[in-house]
């Protein structure tokens, strides 16, 4: 009868280790799916990242393109000006 109930708690202990084991595959297989998941948004992040830097240097540029566009025709009209007010003086 003794080694019946000894029988009996050892399998009783490894069937609870089987589930413990079981329960960590399950968590262990969820974890690696969040961690695909959140390696896929880092990745979608850092490609949003760069296109916003490619965007604003393309806006910085036409900025400066436009900014020495107005400078040059300021200047053209300053000239002009001065052109206007030796002949009309």
């Amino acid at each position: 009868m003794q080694v019946l109930n000894e029988e009996n708690s050892r399998l009783k202990s490894e069937m609870n280790a089987l589930r413990v084991d079981r329960g960590s595959s399950e968590l262990i297989a969820s974890y690696k799916q969040q961690i695909q998941a959140l390696n896929e948004r880092i990745h979608e992040l850092e490609q949003d990242k760069s296109n916003l830097n490619a965007q604003l240097i393309n806006l910085k540029n036409e900025y400066e393109v436009r900014l020495s566009v107005q400078n040059y025709n300021s200047t053209i009209d300053i000239k002009r000006s001065a052109v206007t007010d030796i002949r009309g003086s």
